[in-house]
Formats: C-alpha cells, structure tokens, sequence
C-alpha cells in the first residue's frame, strides 16, 4: 500500500511528506485519554478516531491510495491521518510522526481497537532503534 504525497493531494498540509517510508510502526494503545473509553467490539478504544470527534489533518481518499485492499462502504478505504510525536524510553527525541487510520480498519495484534499505525518519511525502528516490545507514548494532535 503506497500512500500519496504532498504534491499529489491538494489539500495535503505543508508539513505532510512528499514520500512516506515504506511500512508502518504498529503501536499497541494500553492507556486512553478521557473520552475515548475502553474499546469494546467497533467502538471505543482507536474507533472513536472514525467517528469524527477528532479532526484529522488530511484525509486521503481511497482511490488515491496504490494498493488500497481494504474496502468500506463498497468504495476503497479513505485514510485520515493525524499530526503526531512518538517519545520513546530509549531516549530519543520526540519524533514527528502520523497517525494513520484508514476508515473500517482493524489493525492487527489480536487485539482489535487497540492498534494504530504510525507513518513517516523515515524507517522509524531503524532510525531511532525502536525494538518490538518498547514502551512508547504517542500524543496525537488534533487539526
């Protein structure tokens, strides 16, 4: 799956990247902020991010996305993407980042509705040593 750059979205924000590092960082989400509530089947949990109380900075729509397998509403999924920073216990900086969720995802660990995709225009594990199993926090921003 290839997302858009800036230069091929029209609404895209300055800051989002011309080309995306290819994969995603899965974050298992243990710890909610009030209001978003403990995930429970489609709802709750990463799910309150689809309903739209959270403005996103960008969405992309579904057919813009190369290789978009995942279908919703019998259209090819949108994503919405979100302003982040990523701050390790590896003492690394905090890392600008994006929150990536397409529409009707359910991200794996066996754990739906507690996964988010983290995107860059770097190789995040590699360039900050993010290993399987480090704790993180992630501070989504809000548009």
């Amino acid at each position: 799956m290839l997302m858009p750059g800036r230069s091929a979205l029209s609404n895209a924000p300055d800051d989002w990247p011309e080309k995306l590092c290819p994969g995603s960082l899965n974050v298992l989400i243990q710890v909610y902020p009030e209001g978003f509530g403990e995930p429970r089947g489609r709802s709750g949990g990463v799910y309150q991010l689809d309903t739209g109380s959270f403005q996103p900075a960008l969405t992309i729509p579904g057919s813009l996305i190369s290789a978009n397998k995942l279908i919703h509403n019998g259209q090819p999924a949108a994503a919405q993407v979100w302003r982040s920073v990523l701050e390790t216990n590896g003492g690394s900086p905090n890392i600008r980042c994006w929150v990536l969720r397409r529409f009707g995802s359910s991200v794996g660990s066996g754990k739906p509705g507690n996964v988010l995709e983290i995107v860059s225009d770097q190789h995040l594990r590699d360039t900050y040593g993010i290993h399987d199993g480090d704790r993180v926090a992630l501070v989504l921003f809000e548009n």
